[in-house]
């Protein structure tokens, strides 16, 4: 429905077809930014922002036009407006209001509502599975949960029904009870609870998922290690509401998505805006020490991250040979500023302001030659080549059928639908 909106306003084109995802991904990215102003500070924000801005789980989901990252936009925004009315962490404005308070309910609610008819139930599980263990610690550490109203509690739930519930019922109406059946159980529990879809994958499966889509951010993670050890052997390491919020809010999609059999990689989206608040307060810590001793962690993981990229212009440039649709001397031009961002990235590692600056310019340098030169013709795809093809040959504008493609881009280029012919016998 969002796509069909902008083809109406804007006309059928790729563009129209990928806004809904990009304008998600900008609000994901606006979304962490005031969730880091309001619980740290706005330097804070800023730097969550960017590393959301410049990842690369993000910024390839913004350009495809899939439901995954609206869904996390949903999520997020839920998590964010539920935590926001009965959270206030150590760091967050003191005291809000009742009327403010509410208004985050009705947010909430609305963006679980949004979610939930965007790709069904887990857009209700998911906030619930965040902000419940929270609030549960915190009455166990602060013995007190004044803030719960059952008269928001109520408005809340009304609105969600409110939202959702006339369009399952009209789809029951108009196409009977397996709808909801085939919505509710197939399209949801089976893909979590089977093998129906996608074949098993490991249990550690979305570690390398989760690593690969902050990258180059991911490549700080090691920065969380002395905290982890002080935690772990108790030596003066104080965890407060804030950090337990956004730690849980981490594990929690990835311990829920973990335990399914069908797993994707897109899925774990929803972790993305923590892990970006807890890095950026990191990062942030690391930079804005006054200490004379030097960072020598800090300056490794920078060093690590700009010899990574290094070692992506150099594996561009010694692939070139393969770009053969593209000028050779633009594919060196492009290797050789990506290698020049990822060594401008190790010279910022002696404790430099400039560090978050230079890795977001890598990054953005790197997913832009990634998205239009490397994994992109300079012509027609080769699902436009084909489609043509498919397009001339249909004279009359007949029927045409096709056999084991799975290219869902193709009903797209031909503007017409097609038979799927299911064996090779059928064809």
């Amino acid at each position: 429905w969002l796509a069909a909106s902008t083809y109406t306003f804007l006309g059928v084109s790729e563009e129209s077809a990928r806004l809904p995802s990009a304008l998600a991904g900008l609000g994901l990215t606006l979304l962490t930014f005031f969730l880091g102003r309001k619980w740290f500070n706005y330097s804070i924000g800023l730097l969550a922002g960017l590393i959301i801005a410049t990842c690369f789980g993000c910024v390839v989901m913004a350009r495809q036009a899939l439901p995954d990252l609206t869904l996390t936009f949903f999520i997020t925004l839920a998590t964010y407006a539920a935590l926001s009315a009965w959270l206030n962490p150590s760091n967050a404005e003191l005291e809000i209001s009742k009327t403010t308070r509410r208004w985050y309910v009705i947010a909430a609610s609305a963006a679980a509502a949004g979610g939930f008819l965007t790709k069904g139930p887990v857009a209700l599980v998911l906030p619930l599975l965040i902000v419940g263990p929270i609030l549960s610690y915190k009455y166990w550490k602060q013995h007190s949960l004044v803030h719960i109203r059952p008269i928001d509690i109520t408005l809340g739930l009304g609105l969600f029904l409110f939202l959702t519930t006339p369009w399952f019922l009209g789809m029951i109406l108009v196409h009977g009870v397996e709808y909801a059946d085939r919505f509710f159980l197939t399209e949801n529990f089976d893909r979590f609870a089977s093998d129906r879809y996608n074949a098993p994958r490991p249990w550690w499966y979305y570690g390398p998922i989760v690593i690969g889509g902050l990258f180059p951010w991911s490549l700080y993670i090691p920065l969380w290690i002395p905290r982890l050890w002080r935690f772990a052997t108790r030596r003066n390491c104080t965890i407060n509401l804030t950090t337990v919020t956004l730690v849980w809010w981490s594990l929690a999609p990835l311990f829920f998505y973990t335990l399914s059999i069908g797993k994707q990689p897109r899925y774990i989206l929803p972790v993305l805006c923590p892990l970006a608040l807890l890095l950026a307060a990191t990062i942030y810590s690391r930079l804005s020490d006054q200490s004379s001793r030097r960072d020598y962690l800090m300056a490794s993981c920078t060093i690590l991250t700009g010899g990574v990229l290094v070692a992506v212009g150099i594996l561009i440039f010694r692939a070139r040979i393969l770009f053969i649709e593209w000028n050779p001397h633009l594919i060196t031009v492009l290797a050789v500023s990506v290698g020049l961002s990822g060594l401008s990235v190790c010279l910022t590692a002696a404790k430099s302001r400039w560090t978050p600056a230079a890795v977001g310019f890598a990054a953005t340098l790197t997913i832009l030659g990634a998205h239009y030169v490397v994994l992109a013709n300079p012509g027609p795809a080769p699902v436009e080549r084909i489609a043509s093809l498919i397009v001339e040959a249909r004279q009359k504008g007949e029927p045409y059928g096709r056999h084991a493609v799975f290219n869902r881009n193709l009903v797209f280029y031909t503007r017409a639908p097609f038979l799927e012919f299911p064996v090779l016998r059928a064809a």
